[in-house]
């Protein structure tokens, strides 16, 4: 599989793995639900009208009817947000929800009341909800009654699907940064996906902690609604950056001013928190502001796009799309959170999923394009720049790095040359002469690719240029190219290999140009081709290249 194809199969297997895990942690909550509840006789979940409902100054009092409780089942459930609560009956006090002092915050925050009723009452339940500061006294709350354990198996079916969506957001987010990474390696650019990543992963665990399971079984409430706010506080800047890289347009402007006002809104509504001068909700219409300035960058993005789509005679319904869903999405979740009161987030959470995921593909499929094109270059630049048959370097590159190489000093050049190539290729076929050039160029990478770079610069001719001044005297190099070539001949004894070789490092007081270095390189080496000719029936010991030979002044000061 491809590399691609690996990514989708790793995320399908991360979101499968994340369900099992909670489905298993939910069939937990409903054994101990079981084992809590056995007593009482199974009831279906309904809504429950209070008998009397009183509204005072400060309060509102729903007054239950004990008869119905007893018939319906055990458990009053309710939502409250920032509303304090206490439940009486029989003169007992049964259950509150009472804000919390906390550098954190001082609320009740939002979150799932579950008032657990005996059986064997003599009176009506009285529940008494008191606002916040600044919070409605006339706030509809609506009321669920049935079996303990029947009430929290239908809350998981009804919300369940809240909470994997949210999950699927976090996943989405997660890959999109970590994918982002990688291909921003890769293309030694970045898209802009990673702030997406980003505003999807803050995106997802705000609306994991907003979530109705969260709310009912994590009672901690301030630190659900600390963590909201700051995950509220922190996307909108990326979320601009986002479409800015996204659409190709930044406003400097509208940068500059969210920029700024994102970093103060953060530092005074966290200092204000901590001090008690306000607290996060209260602050929040700030943040909102700047996500109001953001929805109308995004909206004066997309006239700009159809504007130029019909200036240019272009139909790109789906950017247009894009720019709706997007606008949608936030607009819907601040018109939840001013102006109505629903069940859930979902149809703005579906809605970020279906934008995010095509907003995935979208980048995936440039991001594709820009790797295949890069691909291309890489391919054309090895064609101009490498030798096809052995994989060193051409004769081009070669000559391109001779004539742009200003700094000379401590530059060693060494040249070689295939004695009896024509011979191979008439006694065995060219097939065979290009094993024999391959085979040596792969002897002479293996020995100087860590130090220098080696061209391929003609037929049977090959050259190695280092640029750092080396620890050990350039002949034992060269006596490594003989070892493994007499190692070669071992196992090769049909076609003899024998590499001539001359070096030299290039002295200001001798050399004008490297060419002058190149030269004498070249006459060491033909010297050297001389040799192997007149000694190839010979010791093979007399062509060790000796340490006295080399030309260097600092070598033979060593």
């Amino acid at each position: 599989m491809n590399s691609n194809v690996r990514k989708i199969f790793f995320f399908i297997e991360a979101l499968f793995v994340t369900i099992i895990f909670f489905l298993m942690i939910f069939s937990n909550i409903y054994k101990n639900c079981d084992n809590c509840s056995s007593r009482y006789a199974a009831k279906e979940v309904e809504t429950i009208e209070p008998k009397k409902v009183e509204i005072t100054e400060n309060e509102k009092i729903y007054i239950f009817d004990r008869d119905e409780i007893i018939k319906k089942g055990n458990m009053i459930s309710f939502f409250t947000n920032r509303l304090e609560v206490d439940a009486y009956v029989d003169g007992e006090h049964i259950y509150c929800c009472h804000k919390v002092n906390s550098r954190y915050g001082n609320t009740t925050g939002n979150m799932w009341n579950r008032i657990v009723i005996e059986r064997n009452i003599k009176n009506d339940v009285y529940v008494y909800i008191k606002p916040e500061d600044r919070i409605n006294v006339n706030k509809d709350v609506s009321f669920s009654i049935g079996d303990e354990s029947k009430t929290i198996k239908s809350f998981l079916a009804k919300y369940f699907v809240e909470l994997i969506f949210s999950i699927v957001v976090i996943i989405i987010g997660l890959y999109m940064c970590a994918n982002c990474v990688f291909a921003s390696v890769e293309l030694e650019q970045s898209d802009g996906a990673i702030y997406c990543g980003i505003v999807l992963v803050l995106l997802g665990i705000w609306a994991v902690n907003e979530s109705h399971i969260v709310t009912m079984f994590y009672q901690n409430s301030i630190a659900r609604y600390f963590i909201s706010y700051v995950e509220i506080m922190l996307i909108p800047y990326p979320l601009l950056l986002f479409f800015s890289k996204y659409y190709n347009r930044r406003n400097e402007i509208v940068h500059t001013f969210v920029g700024i006002g994102y970093v103060v809104n953060i530092v005074f509504a966290l200092l204000f928190q901590v001090t008690g001068i306000l607290q996060l909700h209260q602050s929040v219409v700030v943040t909102h502001f700047f996500y109001v300035v953001v929805v109308i960058d995004l909206l004066y993005t997309g006239i700009l796009n159809i504007q130029q789509n019909i200036r240019h005679k272009r139909e790109n319904i789906r950017q247009i799309v894009e720019i709706v869903f997007l606008f949608l999405s936030i607009v819907s979740i601040l018109f939840i959170y001013y102006f109505i009161s629903l069940d859930s987030y979902m149809i703005a959470i579906s809605m970020i999923i279906i934008v995010s995921a095509t907003i995935w593909g979208k980048l995936a499929n440039n991001r594709s394009k820009m790797l295949d094109e890069r691909h291309r270059l890489e391919y054309y630049y090895n064609l101009a720049e490498k030798d096809v048959l052995t994989g060193l370097k051409n004769r081009n590159s070669f000559e391109r790095w001779m004539k742009e190489r200003q700094r000379k000093i401590n530059v060693t050049i060494i040249t070689y040359d295939l004695n009896d190539l024509k011979k191979t290729n008439d006694s065995y076929g060219h097939q065979e002469g290009d094993k024999y050039i391959i085979e040596a160029a792969k002897i002479i990478d293996a020995v100087f690719n860590e130090i220098g770079v080696s061209y391929r610069i003609g037929g049977d001719e090959f050259c190695t240029i280092i640029t750092n001044k080396l620890e050990i005297p350039i002949s034992k190099y060269v006596n490594s190219i003989k070892h493994l070539q007499d190692k070669y001949n071992q196992t090769e004894p049909s076609r003899v290999m024998n590499i001539a070789i001359g070096y030299a490092i290039y002295d200001k007081k001798i050399d004008n140009t490297l060419e002058d270095t190149r030269d004498r390189a070249d006459a060491m080496m033909y010297e050297n081709k001389q040799k192997i000719k007149s000694f190839l029936n010979t010791d093979d010991d007399d062509f060790d290249v000796k340490d006295d030979n080399d030309t260097n002044e600092d070598y033979k000061k060593e």
